[in-house]
């Protein structure tokens, strides 16, 4: 029996030598990103986020064509999935330790196993189209959502729509007219929900995008510029706690609510500044433990806001390198191959995701089902390099012609 990727489930028909289309596969996955986008608001769709995160895994082991070879991601992301689980053992384990470390390994690991998957081309291009096309209907509907005011809150609406926009804006036969009123119907939803960090999130987005070729060119340029954005992702909320104790705080609050109508300093700054001093007070290398949070310190419930100080704080420096080193080997790949489209809007989506993580806990913590669907897309670019390869590999079984990859 021949094996498949969890994209290729359910071959309809062949497709010359070596090739296989599937119809099932795609509308099964599509149909499990949907469930997703509504997981946190309708109890009944939470019951496949465990099925979901089972196929990940273990379907990977059973694709001849996984690829297993994605060192600069596997290497550090299995480094860190080994490192969360040894701190368990730092600290007196918690209840809510244990599920904290548990999720954030597992989800690292939903990253290493997506990136193996390997599905035909035929398979991942209608993958794509019916995505954009749930996604088209699915930001319409927010919309109505939005204006109509739904009785029903729908969570983290914003962010699943930023999910399915990127396979809107990516689809080939859409027009570009298409595509710019579905970027403005997101970014209408984004300005009524004021979420200014998405705002700013689908700048950086769009800025990514077009300056990544010209990094692509200078690689050494890019390598860098990369570790600087990486590196001030975790200075700028230092910054910003530090300035929220200066003598600039009325001055911002003030040039914010002009220009803005909201405060420069939205009360993050409170929960950031009672992290970061209980990070310095405690072991700085390690961290305080999986079961810090604003639970134990200030008595509340309310979320870190913010991934990297959350790993800083409760992984320490060790933890927070090896979870940054991910992204660097990441985005370093994707700028090896910046001539391919898809591998370009993954780059550029995954710079916007990793911006907007920094005022929210959502890629290894608090929202499973946003992580889930986050990490479909940060490795989408990777997907698709793994199906070019494959690509190739059934062209050479055709043709008997070496084909490779450049920089592969």
């Amino acid at each position: 029996m021949t094996k498949m990727s969890l994209i290729d489930y359910g071959h309809s028909r062949s497709r010359g030598p070596g090739r296989r289309h599937s119809t099932v596969g795609p509308i099964l996955a599509t149909m499990a990103c949907i469930s997703l986008a509504f997981a946190n608001t309708f109890i009944i769709a939470r019951a496949g986020m465990v099925v979901i995160f089972a196929l990940i895994l273990v379907l990977p082991f059973f694709n001849k064509h996984s690829n297993w070879k994605n060192h600069l991601v596997n290497i550090p992301g299995i480094s860190f999935i080994y490192y969360v689980l040894i701190s368990l053992t730092f600290y007196p384990p918690t209840v809510a330790s244990i599920y904290n470390g548990l999720v954030a390994a597992l989800a690292i690991g939903v990253l290493i196993m997506l990136s193996t998957h390997a599905p035909s081309m035929d398979s991942l291009n209608l993958f794509i189209r019916l995505m954009s096309k749930a996604g088209k209907l699915i930001l319409l509907l927010g919309l109505a959502w939005e204006i109509l005011s739904f009785p029903i809150r729908w969570d983290t609406k914003t962010g699943f729509l930023f999910v399915f926009l990127f396979f809107v804006l990516l689809e080939k036969k859409s027009t570009w007219i298409g595509k710019v009123f579905y970027l403005c119907i997101w970014v209408v939803q984004a300005y009524l929900a004021d979420d200014r960090t998405y705002l700013i999130a689908i700048l950086v987005f769009l800025l990514s995008y077009f300056i990544w070729p010209f990094l692509a060119r200078h690689q050494g340029l890019g390598k860098v510029v990369i570790a600087t954005f990486l590196a001030l992702l975790m200075l700028v909320p230092i910054i910003y706690v530090q300035l929220s104790v200066s003598r600039l705080r009325g001055r911002l609050d003030m040039f914010a609510l002009q220009y803005t109508g909201g405060r420069f300093f939205s009360g993050r700054d409170i929960i950031w500044y009672h992290l970061l001093e209980d990070f310095w007070e405690g072991n700085t290398l390690i961290g305080g433990g999986h079961n810090l949070a604003l639970t134990t310190l200030l008595g509340n419930t309310l979320s870190s806001h913010n991934t990297f100080i959350a790993v800083l704080t409760r992984m320490g420096f060790i933890g927070l390198i090896l979870f940054l080193a991910i992204f660097f080997g990441l985005l370093t790949k994707y700028l090896k191959h910046s001539e391919h489209l898809i591998v370009r809007f993954s780059a550029a989506v995954t710079i916007a995701i990793l911006f907007k993580q920094s005022s929210e806990f959502s890629l290894i913590g608090n929202n499973i089902a946003h992580s889930l669907v986050s990490w479909l897309v940060i490795s989408f670019g990777l997907i698709y390099l793994n199906a070019l390869n494959r690509e190739i590999e059934n062209r050479q079984t055709v043709t008997e012609f070496p084909l490779q990859i450049k920089g592969q």
